[in-house]
């Protein structure tokens, strides 16, 4: 895969720094809108420079094909189609939270201030969230309107998924047409589903048949955007940089720049840079490069810091045999039988699938999130290492007996977990390439109510006003004066 994937040299391909440059638009976003003067001044200024330095040194290698563009945009565009974003197909409950985030980052004073309760007895909060995902979107509905807003948002989101179709294609040279099965990878959640109840309901997910998650890439995309382009994103790019032996302060600059996009995707990213760091040795850990990704992290943390933290933070319990075999079962489906399919016939690569497997293995044990969404986030980028190899494997030649078993056996495996996107794909293809513009949900005057609350679950993105972040790093006039 080394030899594949590049050459032993620092410097960037154009798909790479197209895509250090999206993750990274939402910085300087960030960085008008929600700081001060100085602080605003000061990351604009590190991520410029980081950009520039990137584009200087450009490989000219690595451009993407003909073939490649096309299809990606065909696979796009039927995927696409019916996901909902900004307005595009039929939006899922999610989208109830997505379209607030959205309307009120186009329409409020920056950072928001919002008053609950009556009269001045009320409580006073702001918004602590990993918004990356909304705001290159909400600068053009400030300007231009609430369906320009979601125009851009669909256009953005596009954008992001065509650059991840492109990496598949980098990670997997010779697997040309892998970008058809992506979008419909997932665990074998139809037998998990069918073990649990009995019976299988195509109209509803399969993916909730335990208290765990591990979602599949349509469900990803259909629900929660935010959390998966990041995640499809960065992951290829510390992959690579592994592999290739690259500076592991480009590594950090990635993990930085994923930060507003998703915390809990940022976690996962984290874990894999310090394993990329083992792999190359700590080369080039000290660098402008991994001071920018740091700076970013130490932004993200103090800004994270202020939410209220109204959502469960615990050890999940595991006392009884009930839970183990959960638990159990629940690995052994969503990735075990792949991981040990794969693993026989792993030899350069088998570090990076034995890291996702432990990880994966291990993160159900933690919850945090009213629907453990640490473990259905931070999961995101080792599920997509367990796709990379699976795809890569069943791409393989040979024909001795042996191998086109296996590779018949991993297929059938795969064509099961296909089951789930397909489900999900099927409820929304009802409103495919049908237009609907979402309604507005902005909080009206700063005023807070019940069903913002309660629908969009605001509860769990609600800051303290009077913290480090929003007395020193912002502007923010609340309670106003």
């Amino acid at each position: 895969m080394r030899k594949n994937i590049g050459t032993q040299d620092d410097a960037l391909t154009g798909l790479d720094f197209l895509t250090l440059v999206y993750l990274l638009v939402p910085w300087i976003v960030f960085a008008l809108s929600w700081l001060s003067i100085f602080p605003s001044l000061f990351i604009i200024g590190l991520v410029l420079t980081v950009l520039v330095f990137e584009l200087l040194r450009i490989k000219e290698a690595g451009s993407p094909t003909a073939f490649q563009s096309a299809l990606s945009l065909i696979v796009l565009c039927l995927w696409l189609g019916c996901a909902g974003v900004g307005g595009l197909g039929a939006q899922e409950h999610d989208w109830i939270k997505h379209n607030f985030f959205l309307s009120e980052l186009s329409s409020s004073k920056l950072p928001p201030c919002y008053h609950y309760g009556q009269g001045k007895e009320g409580e006073y909060f702001s918004l602590s969230y990993s918004i990356g995902y909304y705001l290159p979107a909400s600068l053009i509905g400030r300007y231009f309107g609430w369906f320009w807003a979601n125009a851009a948002l669909l256009a953005w989101t596009a954008a992001g998924v065509f650059l991840a179709f492109l990496q598949l294609f980098k990670m997997l040279p010779n697997a040309r047409w892998s970008i058809l099965l992506f979008p419909l990878l997932g665990g074998l959640d139809v037998i998990g589903k069918w073990l649990m109840t009995g019976s299988i309901d195509w109209n509803h997910s399969m993916e909730w048949w335990t208290k765990y998650q591990y979602s599949g890439n349509t469900t990803l995309l259909y629900w929660v955007p935010q959390h998966a382009l990041p995640a499809w994103l960065a992951t290829p790019l510390i992959l690579k940089a592994a592999e290739e032996k690259r500076s592991n302060g480009y590594s950090l600059l990635i993990v930085g720049a994923a930060a507003l996009w998703s915390a809990f995707v940022m976690i996962g990213l984290t874990a894999l840079a310090a394993l990329a760091a083992l792999r190359t040795r700590g080369r080039g850990a000290l660098c402008y490069a991994s001071f920018v990704g740091i700076t970013l992290l130490c932004v993200m943390a103090v800004y994270l810091s202020s939410n209220l933290r109204d959502f469960p933070i615990q050890i999940q319990e595991l006392s009884s045999l009930a839970a183990w075999k959960q638990w159990a079962l629940f690995c052994v489906l969503e990735f075990g039988v792949y991981a040990l399919l794969l693993m026989p016939q792993m030899r350069e690569l088998r570090m990076w699938l034995m890291a996702a497997a432990a990880v994966l293995l291990l993160l159900p044990v933690m919850r945090i999130g009213i629907h453990n969404d640490l473990v259905m986030r931070a999961s995101i980028p080792y599920l997509y290492i367990i796709w990379i190899l699976v795809l890569r494997e069943l791409a393989k030649g040979g024909r001795r007996w042996p191998e086109r078993l296996r590779r018949l056996f991993l297929g059938t495996v795969i064509f099961i977990g296909t089951f789930g996107s397909i489900g999900q794909i099927r409820k929304s293809s009802g409103k495919f390439m049908t237009f609907s513009l979402p309604e507005y949900r902005a909080a009206y005057k700063g005023e807070l109510n019940e069903p913002l609350i309660t629908q969009a679950g605001l509860g769990n993105y609600l800051a303290d006003p009077d913290t480090v972040f929003f007395r020193y790093l912002s502007y923010l006039d609340c309670p106003p004066e």
